[in-house]
């Protein structure tokens, strides 16, 4: 069966960048801990309050959860950053409207540094699924703070596109034109690529892996295709959808297909994370993009765990303790 949803007992060792991913990881919750707590003293919106309140209980359980990790692999841990919180300093200097941006900030750069270590996680499958799940949740913050700035009036906003049409009835961004046809190229490309390397593939197993992830490509670019209808858009270049079957199959294995398919993978998800920071004026099509990271992080997942079976990985050095 192509992606098997079957449990694996989680492995019981870690490999260097996944000893190093969950170590920053754990760096960046102690930093940004510190930093709530010092916000919280001087915020005032008691909705602010509040957000910063759910906020740091959730970073506090995470905070635990990778200190457990890291002790159970006998892993040096960072130090932890002052937990006292407040700071000598008129709280009149320091507004609302700064922290909120502030803890913005830090979102979208965690969840690309999320993505950065999920990528990598390969030889523990319950790791890269923690930081996948943290990643979720940062992404739901994301979506929090962007709501609550754009109520208070406080979010930054590029320049508007001046040419949409009276028919699209929304507003759209700079950055959102720019994502849009970005992303339509990138899966113009991804699918003739893709097409190309389904060609060449031997395997009949892996065969239906390429061909779910040209479906999964072509019904995302039909929804991005209908985007550049509505706001009349010019539309990106795309090859032909007619691959002439090769003359010699064997230039190319499926072994190589399979890491080529592996790295375009890994560089789609932090287009899309990318995507989500640019998107401001359109909450719509931010959702697109958001949707499109979740779906390319699950294919990833089960990719990397069909390559694991298969025995296509390149296995990293592991992280042993003396």
């Amino acid at each position: 069966m192509v992606f098997s949803r079957r449990k694996k007992p989680t492995e019981n060792r870690v490999d260097v960048r996944e000893a190093y991913t969950i170590w920053d990881v754990l760096k960046s919750k102690y930093s940004v801990i510190e930093r709530l707590l010092i916000w919280e003293a001087f915020a005032h919106d008691k909705d602010l309050i509040f957000i910063i309140k759910r906020y740091l209980k959730e970073l506090k359980t995470n905070r635990g959860i990778l200190e457990n990790i890291l002790a159970e692999f006998n892993i040096k841990g960072p130090a932890p950053n002052s937990s006292i919180g407040g700071a000598p300093v008129n709280p009149e200097l320091v507004t609302d409207r700064h922290i909120a941006n502030d803890i913005l900030s830090y979102t979208q750069e965690h969840i690309e540094n999320l993505l950065r270590g999920h990528r990598s996680a390969i030889t523990n499958d319950y790791i890269r699924d923690l930081l996948k799940s943290m990643m979720v949740k940062t992404v739901d913050w994301n979506e929090i703070l962007y709501k609550y700035l754009k109520l208070k009036g406080w979010l930054e906003t590029p320049p508007i596109f001046n040419t949409v049409p009276e028919s699209a009835d929304e507003m759209l961004g700079v950055g959102e034109v720019g994502q849009l046809f970005d992303h339509l190229s990138f899966r113009y490309d991804s699918l003739h690529k893709t097409k190309l390397y389904r060609a060449f593939a031997h395997d009949g197993d892996f065969q239906l892996v390429l061909d779910k992830g040209i479906e999964l490509l072509v019904s995302q670019a039909k929804l991005l295709e209908k985007e550049f209808a509505n706001f009349q858009l010019p539309v990106p270049k795309r090859e032909s959808d007619i691959i002439p079957s090769p003359p010699n199959t064997e230039l190319i294995n499926d072994e190589h297909i399979f890491r080529m398919i592996q790295i375009g993978l890994q560089g789609a998800v932090c287009l899309h994370a990318a995507a989500m920071k640019r998107c401001v004026i359109n909450d719509r099509i931010r959702q697109i993009f958001r949707k499109m990271l979740m779906d390319e992080v699950d294919y990833f997942d089960n990719l990397i765990k069909y390559g694991k079976m298969k025995g296509w990985m390149h296995a990293a050095p592991l992280y042993i303790t003396h």
